[in-house]
């Protein structure tokens, strides 16, 4: 199936990968070296030079290679006792954290960790995973984000919500840090039968991560830097989280510039403005990974993205389809088909039309999302997977953006983004725990 991955520099065709090749089916060219060229199906592949780590993104690019209810949000029991841990997270409110990133109080495995609060005590991890660790009240508040990871209960986000105002949805007036239980399943990652894939319960964020949720990280950074293992997986022993040597920017200076992008449409502003309820864009792959550990969460897998925008085993087309063949896209769903100087919307701004079975909006259009998947064929058997990079620069985006075409939102859609690159049509959303 052909279908147009589009940047600011033009559009290119390619077709949806299965379980052959890393990008394209069985006797596709692989994808090209940085600053070459390739075919995919006699198609020729734009391939720029990657950009500079934290740099901007200007007359850069990675090939892309496409392949192939009711939200429950704001409850949640988080937490279990785990350990010798004392009393489990319980429901709750779907609003963040109690603090935002303050600097730390004891050393990692400090003060009521492991077996006293921590590791399965107080919220999956006890004040911060690890006692008074990893930061003490640091890396977003009590425990990563919240009570209970992500708010109380792990209704919603963690550190990026302290006192974030309701300006998200339709009306302006939505909670910008909901998330929705996500029940676990099988299904057919990309609509395909050969490439099945099962993922267990977890939860993912109603909307896309704003510029203000984003702004809490920026205030509060290095000092929240992940540490090095967070932002695993728990459905996955196999996951090694968050990788020490991966490239962040070494103050918060290196930061902002980093954040301004210089594309047309780029979002952020340094002081506060009228993006705050804006998806935030310009973020690299190391940069979306880590705001979601400091808010109590971690960068979805692709299968869980596909499942949740696919409505698990409904096979959906769209995240909106009904009936789930049904391939109707318009303005009222999704924004896309834009020009390179138009900025993305208000999250949550064709809500519910455009929303996905468990209530997530905005999983087509506005911006692609990272994942947690480095570029590589689909894993087979796949319970609860993920690629880890291994090397590999390229990171598998969904979702479709800004710049696309209505058939380029379908969800068997996958792209790819240079892990460190910064560019205006590509953000984020975080999964959580369930």
């Amino acid at each position: 199936m052909n279908v147009r991955f589009s940047h600011p520099w033009g559009v290119v065709a390619f077709c949806a990968v299965g379980a052959g090749a890393a990008c394209g089916r069985v006797g596709d060219s692989s994808p090209a070296a940085a600053g070459g060229s390739t075919s995919v199906g006699g198609a020729p592949v734009f391939a720029g030079a990657p950009p500079a780590a934290q740099g901007s993104s200007a007359g850069a690019g990675a090939p892309p290679n496409p392949s192939g209810g009711v939200s429950e949000s704001g409850r949640a029991g988080a937490g279990q006792v785990a350990s010798g841990g004392t009393t489990p997270g319980g429901g709750g409110d779907s609003r963040g954290g109690a603090s935002g990133g303050a600097s730390g109080a004891t050393s990692a495995g400090g003060a009521l960790a492991n077996g006293g609060f921590a590791n399965g005590g107080f919220a999956n991890g006890g004040f911060a995973n690890g006692g008074f660790a990893n930061g003490g009240f640091a890396n977003g508040g009590f425990a990563n984000g919240g009570f209970a990871n992500g708010g109380q209960g792990g209704g919603g986000s963690g550190g990026g919500c302290a006192d974030i105002p309701a300006t998200c949805g339709p009306s302006a007036s939505s909670d910008c840090c909901l998330s929705n239980a996500i029940p676990g399943g099988t299904f057919k990652r990309a609509n395909d039968a050969a490439i099945p894939a099962t993922v267990a319960n977890f939860r993912l964020d109603t909307y896309e991560v704003t510029v203000g949720r984003f702004r809490k990280f920026v205030d509060a950074y290095p000092a929240n830097r992940p540490a090095a293992g967070s932002g695993k997986n728990p459905n996955n022993p196999a996951d090694p989280g968050w990788d020490a040597t991966w490239p962040l920017p070494v103050d918060q200076a290196s930061l902002l510039r980093a954040l301004s992008c210089k594309e047309a449409n780029q979002v952020w502003t340094d002081a506060p403005g009228d993006s705050e309820n804006f998806p935030m864009n310009c973020l690299s792959w190391y940069e979306a990974f880590a705001f979601c550990i400091w808010d109590g969460g971690r960068l979805p897998t692709e299968a869980e993205w596909n499942y949740a925008a696919a409505g698990g085993a409904e096979q959906r087309v769209y995240p909106w389809s009904s009936p789930p063949e049904s391939r109707v896209v318009n303005a009222g769903r999704a924004f896309f088909g834009m020009g390179i100087h138009v900025k993305p919307i208000r999250v949550g701004s064709k809500s519910p039309q455009g929303d996905g079975k468990w209530g997530s909006s905005d999983l087509a259009g506005n911006l692609w999302e990272w994942t947690r998947d480095a570029l590589r064929a689909y894993p087979t058997p796949c319970d609860n997977c993920s690629i880890e990079p291994d090397g590999e620069p390229y990171r598998i985006i969904r979702g479709g953006g800004i710049y696309n075409s209505g058939p380029d939102l379908q969800t068997p859609i996958r792209s790819i983004g240079w892990a460190a690159s910064h560019f205006g049509d590509i953000g984020a959303r975080c999964a959580r725990d369930p």
